[in-house]
């Protein structure tokens, strides 16, 4: 009985990689893509489109596309910002009597308080108008978002004080300017004089 003759070597491995060749194509074919955007996550807008960029199953790249400010994102205006993304409203220019307080830039002044209105930018977003400075805010502060601060003084005049039982209290101020009333405290005598509302020496 003949024995089985063995190949030689360099005719196994010119098999070996024309197999491997071959696979290697097959795979590069299969996943061959034509590329559409750089990465994935990019975002692009244009003419009040906007899109990102995002993979199929076999990872090839492409834009996908909407309008700004469709159904589905109705807190977006119709349009693109220069950052590539549509702008989004920031207020509602339909409510005409909501304002903005506002605390404008100075420098080296206090600092001045607005109400600001909300209107329609040049790209179709409702936004705060902080360059508005009809409405200023005369006690200096915000009481809340959209409302100037006024003060409810409880005392008449700064460090003016009060004497009650023995105990004496001062008027103070906060940080808005408000007046308001310290704490009693006892006097080291235990008396005050109603007249000059002061503890007696």
């Amino acid at each position: 009985m003949l024995g089985r003759k063995r190949l030689p070597p360099f005719i196994l491995s010119s098999v070996f990689l024309t197999l491997l060749g071959l696979w290697g194509c097959g795979e590069a074919e299969s996943f061959d893509c034509t590329h559409e955007c750089d990465y994935l996550g990019g975002t692009s807008c244009l003419n009040g489109t906007y899109s990102i960029c995002n993979a199929d199953e076999k990872g090839c790249r492409s834009w996908e596309s909407r309008q700004c400010g469709d159904s589905k994102h109705p807190e977006e205006g119709p349009a693109c910002t220069l950052k590539g993304s549509c702008c989004v409203h920031a207020c509602d220019a339909d409510d005409l009597d909501t304002k903005l307080c506002h605390e404008a830039e100075t420098f080296g002044d206090a600092p001045q308080i607005y109400l600001v209105p909300c209107i329609v930018d040049e790209n179709g977003c409702n936004v705060w108008d902080v360059k508005n400075q009809d409405e200023i805010c005369k006690s200096g502060f915000c009481k809340d978002d959209h409302t100037c601060g006024v003060c409810d003084d409880e005392c008449p005049e700064y460090e003016s004080s009060q004497c009650k039982e023995g105990k004496v209290r001062i008027c103070l101020q906060d940080k808005n300017g408000c007046l308001f009333w310290g704490e009693y405290k006892e006097c080291p005598t235990h008396e005050c004089d109603d007249g000059n509302l002061h503890c007696r020496n």
